[in-house]
């Protein structure tokens, strides 16, 4: 191993006072997603230690396989997917009721025709429960964490024109909902 170089498998010996630094480009990817991916666990969680061990293994899952992550299509994607799964298996665990977006997540789990005529990602593969996990993404992080568009979409790893028809979609269910026109 270099000195200053991290080896994300631990098997080289450190000298005393020598600590191993986790690579430039992790730091960066973890230092732009950290809080958001805490403010969307918190959301699900309802808890903060709890959102905080979510996005902790979330990053060490990365870190400890960060070459291979690298070479994934779309990193942003890859690590969003890792942070939704971290959430659900905290979810699963939970034993009683859990926050209000898990309440809501589930009651638009139950109606997957709400979302099923509307245009979807890219992902002409994608099925009706997957596009309307990422619109109840989508906005948890518009309208409830508050981020811009480029934002929701640099994070989930997805087009900004999918969030923003997403976001146009949710407008127009709820002015129908509410019988106001959309603007």
């Amino acid at each position: 191993m270099n000195e200053g170089r991290f080896d994300p498998s631990g098997n080289a010996s450190l000298r005393c006072g020598q600590t191993a630094e986790p690579p430039l480009e992790y730091s960066v990817f973890r230092a732009q997603c950290h809080q958001i991916y805490l403010c969307y666990a918190r959301l699900h969680l309802g808890s903060v230690p709890e959102a905080v061990a979510v996005v902790d293994d979330v990053f060490a899952s990365l870190l400890t396989r960060w070459p291979q992550a690298l070479r994934e299509e779309n990193l942003n994607a890859a690590s969003w997917a890792l942070l939704r799964q971290g959430v659900e298996r905290h979810l699963a665990a939970l034993d009683g009721p859990a926050a209000l977006a898990e309440a809501a997540w589930n009651s638009t789990r139950r109606r997957p025709y709400a979302v099923t005529s509307e245009p979807s990602w890219d992902d002409r593969s994608a099925t009706p429960a997957t596009v309307l996990e990422h619109h109840c993404d989508v906005v948890l992080l518009s309208l409830l964490v508050g981020l811009e568009v480029t934002s929701v979409a640099h994070v989930m790893g997805i087009a900004p024109a999918a969030v923003q028809s997403c976001i146009m979609g949710v407008f127009r269910h709820t002015a129908a909902m509410f019988s106001v026109e959309a603007t």
